[in-house]
């Protein structure tokens, strides 16, 4: 994420924080068998939406790392009820201080638009999941629906562009991810993919 990316965001924290839940989210979480004992990297976790949800699924024996390049973000965000289960970490998606092979899944909630270059994004992405993981993208819109609106919001943010889920999902398969599962319509972007096992 770009220095003007992460000024933007940190200075309308407060507004993300004071977003309409959204619990549509936890039934795709639960799509996607988040389970206890998971290790989960909520990419993007911004004021801790996902996480929210994603803590109670990961119960005591599991954890979320909630990531986000915007200070701000996570200094604000709800992440404290249960602490042992949730670390929060100000990183880059694109250059990720994680290592290799350490999750068992991956969220990205509105987060890929952002990134630059997104394959950058993805192959760190399939790095630290671990064999068999799977990754999560979600978005509560379609591509063309997003793009609209990002296209009447200041800069950077108005030359953000989510490509379609077949263009992302040809991406994924030329990183190495396999069993793609694709969904887009008006109201719902969804991709999920698996790092193969060994």
């Amino acid at each position: 994420m770009s220095e003007s990316h992460r000024r933007y965001f940190n200075a309308t924290a407060e507004k993300w924080l004071h977003r309409p839940e959204s619990p549509e989210l936890l039934d795709y979480l639960l799509q996607f068998n988040v389970m206890a004992g998971d290790r989960v990297l909520d990419a993007g976790a911004g004021t801790g939406r996902m996480t929210r949800f994603l803590l109670p699924l990961v119960g005591r024996t599991g954890q979320v790392i909630a990531l986000d390049a915007a200070e701000m973000m996570l200094r604000i965000g709800r992440f404290s009820a249960q602490a042992k289960s949730a670390v929060t970490l100000c990183a880059d998606l694109c250059a990720l201080p994680l290592l290799s092979e350490s999750f068992d899944k991956a969220v990205c909630l509105a987060v890929l638009p952002h990134c630059r270059p997104l394959q950058s994004a993805l192959r760190e992405v399939f790095r630290v999941l671990k064999p068999g993981g799977k990754v999560l993208i979600l978005h509560t819109c379609g591509s063309e629906e997003l793009n609209a609106i990002h296209a009447r919001l200041p800069k950077p943010i108005c030359d953000d562009v989510l490509p379609p889920v077949s263009s992302l999902s040809r991406e994924l398969i030329e990183i190495g991810f396999v069993d793609i599962q694709a969904e887009e319509n008006s109201a719902l972007y969804r991709l999920q993919a698996k790092r193969p096992p060994r």
